[in-house]
């Protein structure tokens, strides 16, 4: 019905540019839908329980690459903290927060990324008095005993625009994350920029219009191999809200990014997805019915 009122729309002699932009995307969407639906991907997914999963939003999942640590992105009312969940006896401990290092009370802290060593923790943090803009990334050492006091990795990472959601290569050279900044494609887009011998970081990069759309490109993550991104669009064809992504890099460019395809996606949000080292296992956070809230 979707995909008929859409056509109706698109076939009307008066048309406004934002309604015809919206109809033809409504029309894909649906008919997408209808094609993923009769052909969906194998899928077995598993919920994480009740020691990561709350009645609130638990999302933004990472992984250390030894598999001992859960780190994850809580939202308790209108506040976000980070969590960690450990791997005991092949079981995962009740989820905690971290420490006030990391964490404050007034303000919100999110969208974890751990290093390969697991050693250096980059986060986004909102609305502290010394942050650029309304969101910003930040980023935390663990010394053997505890995380060090978080500070901005500054300029020209960070800026007076929305700066967030960062993914650190496992090489440790390249940040991707999203921000809706000038020069972007539109909405938030998807930057990278390189870190050099003098831990300097370079000017970001916006990925290009075959990764960004005048719509939302958020959550990237580049798996270790290097060249493997997932991330999550509302303006790449789908099922409607967020859908999953996967691109890859081949020398400066990008591959015309494929949708994971359902019921990985759904008509609901899905984000956030983490992929461990041997490509075996995937985390990632949805709204879709059946989770703990």
């Amino acid at each position: 019905k979707a995909a008929l009122n859409a056509n109706t729309y698109l076939q009307q002699a008066s048309q406004t540019e934002f309604g015809k932009t919206k109809a033809k995307q409504l029309k894909e969407n649906a008919e997408y839908t209808i094609y993923a639906k009769s052909h969906p991907v194998s899928f077995n997914p598993k919920n994480l329980g009740a020691n990561i999963n709350s009645a609130y939003d638990d999302y933004f999942p990472v992984e250390t690459p030894d598999g001992s640590q859960l780190f994850f992105t809580r939202r308790l009312g209108n506040n976000e903290d980070l969590f960690q969940s450990k791997m005991n006896a092949g079981s995962r401990t009740i989820a905690q927060p971290l420490d006030l290092n990391i964490n404050t009370p007034e303000f919100n802290e999110g969208s974890p990324s751990i290093s390969a060593n697991a050693n250096l923790l980059f986060f986004t943090t909102c609305n502290r008095p010394n942050v650029f803009g309304s969101c910003d990334i930040f980023y935390t050492y663990f010394d053997g005993k505890k995380w060090t006091p978080a500070s901005g990795i500054n300029k020209p990472v960070n800026t007076p625009y929305w700066d967030a959601q960062p993914s650190f290569s496992a090489h440790g050279r390249a940040m991707y994350f999203s921000s809706d900044r000038p020069g972007g494609k539109g909405g938030r887009d998807i930057w990278v920029s390189y870190l050099n011998d003098q831990l300097q970081w370079s000017d970001p990069q916006n990925l290009g219009p075959t990764i960004n759309t005048p719509s939302d490109e958020q959550t990237p993550f580049i798996h270790p191999d290097g060249v493997s991104l997932y991330f999550a669009s509302n303006g790449h064809v789908g099922m409607g809200m967020n859908d999953l992504f996967l691109s890859k890099k081949n020398g400066n460019t990008w591959t015309i990014p494929v949708n994971l395809g359902y019921p990985i996606n759904t008509e609901k949000d899905e984000m956030g997805l983490f992929v461990t080292t041997d490509g075996k296992k995937a985390y990632y956070a949805s709204s879709r019915d059946g989770g703990s809230g």
